[in-house]
């Protein structure tokens, strides 16, 4: 177990209609220019050690990137650091239904 677990598109829908969520997007700002989850908040994932302290402890927080590799790192991290209610999306690029999250995001979910 490392701390903190997968999720899946459909789950993250879920969790977008259920609670307030940090969406994390760990890719660089030159990726994350080019699309990405409305709502979610960039920071590369070099910068999380410096900005660990602005992610709400109390808020599920869900980190994706764009193969995978860097959310596992963000997640690992954060699980690390005694941070709870830790996913990793992973690779929203090729598998994520952006679309369909993008109609949760604008029906009036709680992302912050």
């Amino acid at each position: 177990m490392f701390g903190y677990e997968h999720v899946e598109p459909l789950q993250l829908q879920e969790l977008l209609q259920a609670e307030e969520i940090l969406l994390i997007d760990v890719r660089t700002p030159t990726e994350s220019a080019r699309g990405g989850i409305p709502g979610a908040r960039n920071i590369p994932l070099h910068l999380l050690p410096l900005l660990k302290e602005e992610l709400s402890d109390d808020r599920t927080v869900v980190f994706y990137c764009q193969s995978g590799n860097r959310s596992a790192q963000a997640c690992a991290f954060m699980a690390g650091q005694g941070r709870r209610k830790v996913f990793n999306l992973g690779n929203c690029s090729r598998r994520c239904p952006t679309s369909a999250i993008r109609g949760v995001v604008r029906g009036g979910s709680r992302l912050v």
